[in-house]
């Protein structure tokens, strides 16, 4: 998934800088380390907000779509063993 991925990527830098002011390494180099972690966290920030929305949308259309297929007469607990059963 992206987000482990992003979230990984963010644990490697900040170990990198960890190492970089135990070992006194170029200051030039902690501080692109310290802009690639932040730019990181705020791509990581968004994915879960855009996961978190899609979610919400897609959500919205199921329980649109069942409401739906219940005013036309379908048995919704049937519509759901079916879904069920593809898994």
């Amino acid at each position: 998934m992206v987000i482990e991925q992003v979230a990984k990527a963010c644990e490697a830098v900040s170990l990198a800088i960890r190492r970089c002011k135990r070992d006194n390494i170029n200051s030039d180099l902690q501080e692109a380390l310290d802009e690639a972690r932040e730019h990181l966290r705020k791509a990581l920030s968004e994915l879960k907000d855009t996961q978190s929305d899609d979610r919400k949308f897609y959500d919205a259309i199921l329980k649109y779509s069942l409401s739906k297929k219940a005013e036309l007469g379908d048995n919704i607990t049937d519509i759901l063993r079916f879904m069920g059963k593809d898994r």
